[in-house]
């Protein structure tokens, strides 16, 4: 199973950065990976369990396709001074990468036609976090809920507010005027507005942030002590979520965990770093996340002494191997007061000192 999740799945991540591979293609790889892990041949055919039942984390290969080039999409928008990304702007993107309606050509490259099957994702993936409101449209952009306002209205808008943004409804901070827009905005959303801190004056600008559209996940965490030696660890399977909220759902199963054996120093190292910057800010937190990072930071003063840190995954394999058997457990949640045995070999990795190598891009 190693074999197969560091190697035949990886092996071709490179070239589904920029080409969108053929679904026939996509299907035969998934066999061939089931087929080696199981011991199947075409003489000899073996019998597994339905994935519904339980998952070991191999990846789809046309579902991870089309992640990787939702985010060729979203280098173009990060990075759109660049030599290729200014080629491609344009020549595909006359009106910006935002545009719904990319041009059609028959002919063009592999990474033009890779960037065009990644585009309807990249969209569905995009928030906006609130700052002064000035550049996030009221109806058409994603910054709180599910889905665009516009979405909720049938029929079309006055040319006043078709063209609304956030900064038009805020009067001084946070102050949120809705009684100017004709259509009614259901409770629960407007309850979401008023929490959001916004300044239209506010000099930090509005970002775009994308993360993955919402899927099954699970979380996980191990306690150790100075020492490393193992002192409880949990996994969890969360539903479906965005990667971020998983993050700080786990980190506080973590904290719970931590309080329930009475630690009074803790020191905690998570791999995500959005998780980690949005729990450590002294401002308020975006309103996707403001209930579990409020949760979160108020357990964290229970302790004595409680630090937050970022760690790259390579240096947190054990939690990382938790939380993958969390994905699709039964019951949800799992506390472990010995090591479990999947993760003995990981365990000891990181209290060694020994190394383990990261690819980054140049």
């Amino acid at each position: 199973m190693i074999l197969v999740q560091s190697v035949t799945s990886v092996i071709l991540a490179y070239y589904m950065q920029n080409v969108a591979l053929p679904i026939r293609v996509c299907s035969s790889l998934d066999k061939l990976n089931r087929d080696f892990l199981w011991g199947s041949t075409d003489e000899r055919k073996k019998m597994h369990m339905r994935m519904s039942f339980y998952s070991l984390g191999l990846y789809s290969t046309k579902a991870r396709n089309l992640v990787l080039l939702a985010k060729l999409n979203w280098r173009v928008m990060e990075d759109p001074n660049s030599l290729w990304a200014n080629t491609l702007i344009a020549k595909y993107y006359p009106n910006g990468i935002m545009d719904e309606r990319l041009r059609s050509h028959r002919s063009g490259f592999s990474n033009w036609k890779g960037l065009k099957k990644g585009h309807e994702v990249f969209r569905k993936g995009l928030r906006w976090v609130v700052n002064n409101g000035q550049e996030i449209s009221f109806w058409h952009d994603l910054w709180v809920g599910d889905s665009p306002f516009r979405s909720l209205v049938h029929g079309p808008l006055s040319v006043w507010e078709d063209s609304l943004r956030v900064c038009d409804v805020v009067e001084g901070v946070s102050m949120w005027n809705l009684s100017t827009l004709s259509l009614a905005i259901p409770t629960c959303t407007r309850e979401s507005i008023k929490a959001i801190s916004v300044c239209p004056n506010r000099p930090l600008a509005d970002k775009r942030f994308w993360d993955s559209v919402g899927g099954l996940v699970g979380g996980g965490g191990v306690i150790r002590n100075h020492l490393g030696d193992w002192v409880g660890g949990f996994s969890r399977a969360i539903g479906v979520t965005t990667s971020v909220q998983a993050e700080l759902r786990a980190l506080k199963d973590g904290l719970n965990l931590a309080i329930d054996f009475g630690i009074l120093n803790l020191e905690i190292e998570m791999d995500s770093l959005v998780a980690v910057e949005c729990v450590n800010s002294i401002s308020t937190p975006n309103v996707f996340f403001s209930t579990i990072v409020t949760d979160c930071r108020s357990l964290m003063e229970r302790f004595e002494k409680c630090s937050l840190k970022h760690i790259f995954r390579e240096a947190n394999g054990c939690a990382d191997l938790l939380t993958k058997a969390g994905y699709n457990q039964n019951p949800d949640f799992i506390s472990f007061p010995n090591a479990p045995a999947y993760v003995l070999e990981a365990l000891a990795f990181d209290v060694s000192n020994a190394t383990r190598f990261r690819l980054i891009s140049s």
